[in-house]
């Protein structure tokens, strides 16, 4: 009786493989189709997205680098800067200064 039993499970064995190639050649099942067209409008999206980005580090890269934004930024930063106050010591020697410019224009209209 047990040999009687080896061709029936051959025959089943052989049925499910055949069922498996059969499924596999006639392609997945809608649902997963949906799915991988899904996956696939993400991967766009996420593609095009990542090309924008990397453009706007471009951009900022290049602004940033660029001498205008140095000159820019260092006069910002002066403007923003509290203006100096003068001691009684510095403001005597802008006068003397002043004083001795004075001095020097008016031994040249002399001349």
């Amino acid at each position: 009786m047990p040999w009687a039993l080896i061709p029936i499970v051959a025959i089943i064995a052989w049925a499910i493989v055949e069922s498996a190639k059969y499924r596999a050649r006639s392609g997945a099942s809608p649902e997963l189709e949906r799915l991988v067209e899904a996956l696939g409008f993400q991967l766009d999206d996420a593609e095009a997205e990542r090309a924008r980005l990397q453009q706007r580090i471009e951009n900022l890269e290049a602004i940033v680098t660029s001498e205008h934004y140095e000159l820019d930024r260092a006069a910002q930063e002066a403007l923003e800067a509290p203006a100096p106050r003068l001691s009684l010591e510095e403001g005597t020697a802008a006068e003397s200064d002043e004083a001795e410019v004075a001095r020097r224009a008016k031994r040249l209209r002399e001349r």
